[in-house]
């Protein structure tokens, strides 16, 4: 078997889930490293990082080959300043190295390739890049509408932005009142000038809210084979009362289920079973191959389902605490499986 280097933008950081699948594919005869695209010296073709052992359960620094295979989880800091060496070297890798999957490239993208199938079309908001004109069209024909970097993840950089009668008021996701204006030129300058991000896109505001509190449905796919994907698992989210998202890093908890809600919601999930499977297949008919996708759903006040957003490095902190043992096992085990699978068909 070969090698797998778990990809980070910090080789110390160690968390369960990436743990866990070092000690599945350790356990497959399969050497299993942590390293930094800028730990790679492309001169010697070594990297520096961690290496883990499975005798003793642990990581310990060494310097290494660079692996057969990369599994792409590093989360760039926002704003990094080494975000074009990152980027050199990450492509640089990807001509040594074969990529479990390739990072989606962002939420704009996203929505323009899920649009064109009829059968997910219908579950996605209405979305446009911001413009001057858009946000006027936009706040005119739906009151209420929300911002969201083209890049990023987590909620950051997402505000709302309401008007009401001769009013156009700015918040940011912790509903903190940032600027109120009367014109919609106006306000558009302050967020071209004063928001990190150079481009967000536009989407009317969803009442997606459990007891005045936002809340999602998180579902993990993960490839097995590339003609298989399957449903890691899927929990809900509930974020706080003074928020607008309910992301984790925002102060978000973790449930299975909302059983006050259990036949709506049981509805829901559903709907989302059917509609998950297919997304991962349209995505790739458009991109490189992908690994596993995040997928968050949202249910508004009508009942009506909603694509929120896909991202192809989810976080698994919302599966590990929602499915039992066995389940868990397959989803550790699945890059192993995978590195199977593509080992075989060379």
């Amino acid at each position: 078997m070969g090698s797998l280097g778990i990809l980070q933008w910090n080789t110390e950081r160690t968390d369960y889930y990436t743990d866990q699948v070092a000690e599945h594919c350790a356990s497959s005869g399969i050497q299993v490293v942590r390293l930094s695209p800028l730990s790679c010296n492309f001169s010697t073709l070594t990297a520096t990082g961690c290496r883990y052992d499975l005798s003793a359960g642990q990581w310990t620094k060494d310097v290494f080959p660079v692996p057969d295979f990369i599994y792409d989880r590093c989360f760039y800091p926002p704003g990094s300043k080494e975000k074009k060496r990152v980027t050199e070297a990450s492509e640089q890798l990807k001509k040594l190295s074969v990529f479990l999957g390739s990072g989606l490239p962002n939420k704009w993208a996203v929505y323009r390739w899920l649009r064109k199938d009829s059968r997910i079309a219908s579950f996605l908001p209405p979305t446009q890049l911001l413009e001057e004109d858009v946000l006027n069209a936009y706040v005119n024909a739906f009151g209420t509408v929300v911002i969201k970097p083209v890049f990023g993840s987590g909620g950051d950089g997402f505000h709302v932005i309401r008007r009401r009668d001769n009013t156009i008021s700015l918040y940011n996701k912790s509903k903190e009142l940032l600027l109120a204006e009367d014109s919609g030129a106006t306000l558009y300058k302050f967020l071209k000038s004063s928001l990190p991000a150079s481009r967000y896109i536009i989407q009317p505001f969803l009442k997606l809210q459990l007891n005045g509190r936002p809340f999602d449905l998180r579902v993990v796919m993960q490839k097995e084979s590339p003609e298989h994907w399957y449903e890691a698992g899927k929990g809900y989210r509930v974020g706080r009362k003074n928020s607008y998202v309910s992301n984790l890093r925002a102060g978000g908890r973790i449930s299975s289920s909302l059983n006050h809600h259990s036949g709506e919601y049981k509805q829901a999930e559903q709907i989302a079973e059917k509609i998950s499977p297919l997304i991962p297949f349209v995505l790739e008919k458009y991109h490189q191959p992908l690994f596993e996708l995040g997928i968050d759903y949202g249910l508004d006040s009508q009942g009506k389902l909603w694509i929120i957003e896909v991202n192809s490095k989810p976080g698994y902190e919302t599966v590990m605490k929602t499915t039992d043992n066995t389940r868990k096992k397959l989803i550790f085990s699945r890059p192993a499986r995978l590195i199977r699978q593509l080992e075989n068909s060379e």
